[in-house]
This record gives C-alpha cells, sequence and structure tokens, in this order.
C-alpha cells in the first residue's frame, strides 16, 4: 500500500493505545526516542545506511516491541524486517508498531489469542484533496458525524485504513489498496471495514476497530480475533 505523504507530524504529547486493545494484548508507548536501545543484527542491517533519526526511531519501536512481546510472555528476541518492510514477530505472537515524530508505540499478543493486530497513530490535520482521493471511496461519504472535527474525521478514516492494512498483511500477505476496504465510522469510538479485495479470507471481510481523539492524536486498532 502506498503511503502518500503529506508532512503531517505529531505532537510531544504522551496518548495511549490501551483502552482500545483487546484483553490479552499489551502496549508500550513513549513520547520520545529512548536514550540508547540496543538492536540485534538483523535488525540492524535493516537500517544500517539510514540517517541517525530514522536508526534512533527504528531502534525504539523495535525495543518497545520487544516490550510488549514480553508483556504477554514472549521472547525478548530479535524483530526483524520482512520483504514488505514488515515486523517479523517472533513465532506464536502478532503485533504492530507505529511511530511519528514525537510519538512511538507497539503493541503484541499471543497468536492463540488473536490471529492478527494493526495499531496506528496520526496527528489530526487536513488531508490534500490529492490525499483524500486515494484513501476515500464515494460512497464513503465527506461529511463527519456530529461531534468529530471534519479534518479529525477525514485523518482518522485515513488512519484507520492504515491499522487494517497492517493486520490484514498478517495474514494475508499481500497488497491491499485503500480502495479495496470501505470504512464505515460509528458512534463510541468504534468503526467497521468491509474488505473488497479479490483474495480477502472469511476472517477478513468484515472488520471492526476501535479509535479515539486523543488531543492533537487520532489513534486507530483493529484486532482480528482468532476463530
Amino acid at each position: 500500500m502506498t503511503r502518500p505523504g503529506n508532512g503531517r507530524r505529531c505532537y510531544h504529547e504522551p496518548v495511549s493505545f490501551a483502552p482500545l486493545l483487546p484483553d490479552g494484548a499489551a502496549v508500550r508507548e513513549s513520547a520520545v526516542d529512548l536514550p540508547s536501545p540496543d538492536l540485534f543484527p538483523e535488525e540492524l542491517r535493516a537500517v544500517g545506511r539510514a540517517v541517525e533519526s530514522r536508526r534512533r526511531e527504528f531502534a525504539t519501536g523495535r525495543a518497545l516491541a520487544r516490550e510488549a512481546v514480553a508483556a504477554v510472555g514472549g521472547p525478548r528476541g530479535p524483530i526483524g524486517v520482512g520483504p514488505r518492510r514488515q515486523p517479523l514477530w517472533p513465532e506464536g505472537y502478532v503485533g504492530s508498531i507505529t511511530h511519528c515524530a514525537g510519538y512511538r508505540a507497539a503493541a503484541a499478543a499471543p497468536a492463540r489469542r488473536l490471529a492478527a493486530l494493526g495499531i496506528d497513530a496520526e496527528v489530526v490535520a487536513p488531508l490534500s484533496e490529492g490525499v483524500a482521493g486515494l484513501v476515500l471511496r464515494p460512497e464513503e461519504g465527506g461529511r463527519a458525524p456530529a461531534g468529530i472535527p471534519q479534518e479529525a474525521f477525514d485523518v482518522l478514516r485515513f488512519s484507520a485504513k492504515e491499522a487494517l492494512y497492517k493486520a490484514w498483511f498478517q495474514i494475508v500477505g499481500v497488497y491491499l489498496d485503500f480502495q479495496e476496504a470501505e470504512l464505515a465510522v460509528g458512534p463510541g469510538g468504534r468503526f467497521s471495514a468491509r474488505v473488497l479485495h479479490p483474495e480477502t479470507p472469511d476472517a477478513l471481510r468484515e472488520v471492526s476497530g476501535r479509535w479515539a481523539l486523543a488531543g492533537p492524536h487520532v489513534l486507530t486498532a483493529v484486532a482480528v480475533p482468532v476463530r
């Protein structure tokens, strides 16, 4: 899935995914990069040529991911990088990492509890018309429900599709376009998505998720139960 860049940045303000995740999942978060997190050799190879800021961001995400895995009973081993740049979680565990300037988070759960897990954090800011056209299907509508600022609604839907993609890829392992998911944002911090990709397994045809507005941030999470 191609990610359109539009200059959005998160602020240095703590937020939390904990209320959005089901029992059996753990999350670890930081508002800043950790001072000097260590990387395993296979992790280091993934950012060997990256600039220092990217190396710190990556290392912090991996450190938080190991802590989240350990919190649900898993090993503190390497979390490598797959061919699509996806995190390679320890056998028997699923998880997700998200980061932006000023905020990093990682969530994990045993695979016996969840089939897949996706989290995403974004800062509330207007989506350009071009980005909105890539992300949103015509039938998803343009007006925000009562109580949600319009610019928060637009980035919320972008973020929800990001979280959905992360969970989707853990199960299917192929590209999912923004247009291949039809999203409906409901009250009470919930959303649902109908996935339209021809390779969609039954477990992912109708997916539900959680969302929250936390200060300047939008948080979204998708947890796919084991069936």
